[in-house]
């Protein structure tokens, strides 16, 4: 079974190359990654813990917002809400940066920008996020938070 072949995917970087292969002494790299899936799932999993992490701590409030007459799908719909913005305002300030890393290799060069895999990748990280939003906000609709207001 080739490790390769289930790790990398299509236009992943090589793990072995060699340098100067015709010098004396060639250089040869060998690098152990898993292409790039594997960051991206990483990052999904820490997206999804910081915001059921964010709604878990912040249970005392919601339930002093319950005990005070607001409704839990107030409190839902609050949650998703500020996750939502501070999701775009994160994707917002990343293009930003992004475009700003890496506008020097794209005046330098004559490549076309791969329009359509930065917003399938935007999209994939957009959902994602909502995804991760809707599961931590199933904590609020379907726990008790009042004994969390008995506790303070």
């Amino acid at each position: 079974m080739d490790v390769n072949a289930s790790l990398l995917q299509a236009g992943d970087p090589s793990p072995v190359g060699v340098e100067n292969p015709a010098a004396k002494s060639p250089i040869l790299f060998i690098s152990d990654h898993a292409g790039r899936a594997f960051p991206r799932v990483l990052g999904t999993l820490g997206l999804g813990t910081v915001l059921l992490r964010n709604v878990l701590e912040r249970r005392r409030e919601l339930a002093l917002l319950q005990a005070t007459g607001y409704r839990r799908s107030h409190l839902v719909l609050m949650v998703i809400a500020e996750s939502v913005f501070l999701l775009a305002c994160g994707l917002s300030i990343g293009i930003a940066c992004a475009a700003v890393a890496i506008a020097p290799a794209y005046l330098e060069r004559d490549q076309a920008f791969p329009v359509v895999g930065t917003l399938v990748l935007l999209a994939a990280v957009f959902s994602a996020g909502i995804l991760s939003t809707v599961m931590a906000t199933r904590v609020v609709a379907t726990s008790d938070l009042l004994p969390a207001l008995k506790n303070e």
